[in-house]
């Protein structure tokens, strides 16, 4: 009878650690974690160039006295000079400086007048101009504008004033990013 008790003994305590075994590999298996791998695009790198205007218009780089109501050459255009396709926003920076003290204009066009917007850029409410088409490795765009002049009705608040006009390019890849660039994720800076 002895016996028989050691052998139940056993036989329960055998299938005690049977259960706690089955259950910590469950546990285990439970709880494995996945993996996912995100790539992300690199070479990513757009430059700004300007072209040279028609002969008979001034070209807007360093000018002083800059008159209002004249029309100015400023032609800018990007070029993707990395090795992905990318998509395009632009947006133009006017500050004025006036008695040492320089601000950053919000609307630069309410001062500026812009001629020979490019037909592939949108102006969004945030300010930026989108390009339409997505650019790859190599490609430029189409001019954004052609000309620029400072608008005749300017008040005499800003005579004396110094203006620098800034034109800002951004690019995003176009994988995984929109299907425009308008629809595109960018940086939270630039918005």
């Amino acid at each position: 009878m002895r016996h028989r008790t050691k052998i139940n003994s056993l036989i329960v305590l055998g299938s005690l650690l049977l259960l706690a075994t089955s259950g910590s590999v469950a546990y285990f298996v439970a709880t494995n974690t996945a993996k996912n791998i995100v790539s992300t695009a690199k070479n990513v790198n757009i430059e700004l160039y300007e072209l040279a205007g028609p002969s008979e218009i001034q070209p807007l780089n360093d000018i002083e006295n800059v008159i209002p109501g004249v029309t100015y050459s400023k032609i800018p255009y990007a070029e993707n000079a990395g090795v992905k396709p990318v998509w395009l926003r632009a947006k133009l920076i006017l500050k004025r400086t006036q008695n040492g003290e320089e601000t950053t204009l919000p609307d630069p066009t309410s001062l500026l007048e812009l001629g020979g917007l490019g037909e592939n850029w949108t102006l969004s409410s945030n300010g930026f101009y989108y390009y339409t088409p997505s650019l790859s490795s190599g490609e430029s765009s189409e001019p954004i504008f052609k000309t620029v002049k400072l608008k005749e009705d300017m008040d005499e608040i800003y005579a004396d004033a110094t203006f620098s006009f800034t034109v800002k390019i951004e690019a995003t890849q176009v994988k995984n990013n929109g299907s425009s660039a308008l629809e595109a994720s960018w940086t939270a800076e630039g918005e």
